[in-house]
C-alpha cells in the first residue's frame, strides 16, 4: 500500500524487503540497477532498483517513479502490485485504487489475482510469480 511519501514528489516506492529479496533481481552494490518495468496500459518505465544499508540489514527502493505513479493517479493508500509476463518474464507494475475496494476485499484480491507482490507486502505464488 502507497503511503504518502510514496505517492508523492519524493520519487521513490519503499519496496517490503522480504519482497523484494524474494522477487526482484538479487543487488549487491547500494546504487543498484536499472528496471524495466511495463505499467498496466502497456507503457514502459525504466526505475532505478536499489537498497540502503539500515544497521545490519537492508532498505529497497525503486528510485524514479514519480512521473509513473501520477500517470496512474495513485495516491496514499492505493495498492501497486508487481507480476512477470511468461514466457519473456517481462516485470508489469498494476494497482489497485484503495477507494474501490475495502482493505480485506484489497487483500483478497492481491492473493486471488496473480499479481505477483504488491507494495503492502503481500505475495501471491500464483501461475507466474515474480524470480
Amino acid at each position: 500500500m502507497l503511503s504518502a511519501s510514496d505517492a508523492g514528489r519524493i520519487g521513490r516506492l519503499v519496496l517490503p524487503k522480504k519482497c523484494a529479496e524474494a522477487y526482484f533481481p538479487p543487488i549487491s552494490q547500494p546504487e543498484g540497477l536499472p528496471l524495466r518495468v511495463q505499467d498496466s496500459k502497456g507503457k514502459e518505465w525504466i526505475f532505478q532498483f536499489r537498497f540502503w544499508p539500515n544497521n545490519n540489514s537492508r532498505m529497497y527502493v525503486l528510485e524514479g517513479v514519480t512521473p509513473c505513479i501520477q500517470n496512474m493517479q495513485l495516491q496514499a493508500g492505493d495498492t501497486v502490485t508487481f507480476s512477470r509476463m511468461e514466457p519473456e518474464g517481462k516485470l508489469v507494475m498494476g494497482f489497485r485504487k484503495a477507494s474501490s475496494t475495502s482493505q480485506s476485499d484489497q487483500d483478497n484480491e492481491t492473493s486471488q489475482t496473480g499479481d505477483g507482490v504488491s507494495a503492502n507486502g503481500d505475495a501471491d505464488l500464483g501461475p507466474s510469480p515474480l524470480v
